[in-house]
């Protein structure tokens, strides 16, 4: 059974990274940089370990392939929303994200969100704008 679920795994990459730029962004400070430290570990470090994947196994669950495509356009409308959240001025709270966030957790999101400035904004930008272009349709 466990050998009949891991094929299935690498299909839920995307989520995974996605939801670890979004903790980083909503964590602020320095750790806006652990989405693209992620990001670099996992394609990076797993394509080097890994290698090319060329079998082509029986799916007894399509829908196991099919949930994180669906999955895709609302975690990265939630993406942006946050990207929007944190490069936002200081003084507002966007749509209440970090009010919503801070009554959810004991975390003071929106200190953090003001704390957010010069190299740390570095990190979202260059996982938005080297990932969003390659989740267009072709």
């Amino acid at each position: 059974m466990k050998q009949e679920m891991t094929k299935y795994t690498k299909y839920f990459i995307v989520p995974v990274l996605l939801l670890s730029v979004l903790l980083g962004i909503f964590l602020g400070g320095h750790w806006m940089w652990l989405g693209l430290t992620v990001l670099f570990v996992v394609v990076i470090g797993g394509d080097a370990v890994l290698g090319e994947d060329a079998s082509q196994p029986e799916y007894s669950h399509p829908w196991l392939i099919e949930l994180p495509l669906h999955l895709a356009l609302p975690l990265i409308i939630i993406l942006l929303l946050s990207f929007a959240w944190v490069t936002g001025s200081a003084k507002e709270d966007f749509l209440g994200i970090g009010k919503l966030l801070s009554g959810l957790f004991t975390y003071d999101f929106l200190a953090q969100e003001m704390a957010v400035c010069g190299l740390i904004m570095l990190a979202p930008y260059l996982v938005l704008g080297s990932w969003l272009p390659d989740t267009a349709p072709t």
